[in-house]
């Protein structure tokens, strides 16, 4: 997602700690990194590659008793074709 250099760079500007997660955790990753990692915020895209983040982390957020703000950004990014050789 286009915003994630620029919400990387403000994060360190205000001295808070960026934790990017990879883009196939779900359910069962997420939670332990997350609690693991003590993360009191979440700033996600709203849909990316075809995977619902708001619905995700609402699931989540039961399990997850340091999370007190989710952001979601707006732009949903394109979903680029699958690749085929000529």
């Amino acid at each position: 997602w286009a915003e994630q250099p620029l919400v990387h760079l403000a994060l360190n500007r205000i001295g808070a700690l960026a934790m990017p997660i990879h883009e196939s955790w779900r359910e069962a990753e997420l939670p332990h990194l997350l609690k693991l990692g003590k993360a009191v915020a979440a700033i996600v895209p709203s849909s990316f590659r075809g995977v619902d983040y708001p619905k995700l982390y609402a699931e989540l957020r039961g399990e997850l008793p340091d999370l007190k703000a989710t952001s979601f950004s707006a732009m949903a990014a394109p979903m680029r074709p699958p690749y085929r050789p000529s």
